[in-house]
């Protein structure tokens, strides 16, 4: 989790586009600065494309891989998936490294060959 709330990579969500979105900002003719790209935002505008990439990738990062923000249902329900995912790997990178090592004349060693 980070600053802004979670941290959800959209590109493993189900029904996510298998390329990221291209942003094409133009500016608008009327009052010279760049519209964020959602329609349910509400920000007035950017004076720079920069500022509007950066407003899509903090508060919208959803609008690369989507069309329209997913349920927040279907973002808790992977965050459970990818726990799970995370505690089953985990468990056996702790399986593998439980192996014993001694040196050919140590007691231990010899007692047990």
């Amino acid at each position: 989790m980070n600053k802004r709330g979670k941290d959800v990579n959209w590109s493993m969500l189900a029904n996510a586009s298998p390329k990221t979105k291209r942003l094409h900002l133009e500016k608008d003719d009327c009052d010279d600065r760049f519209h964020c790209p959602v329609q349910i935002c509400k920000h007035d505008g950017f004076t720079t494309q920069r500022g509007c990439r950066k407003q899509v990738k903090s508060k919208h990062s959803w609008y690369y891989y989507f069309d329209e923000k997913p349920d927040s249902v279907q973002t808790e329900s992977f965050d459970g998936q990818a726990n799970n995912n995370a505690a089953a790997d985990q468990m056996t990178v702790c399986k593998m490294r439980t192996v014993a090592t001694f040196d050919k004349i140590s007691n231990i060693n010899t007692n047990f060959l």
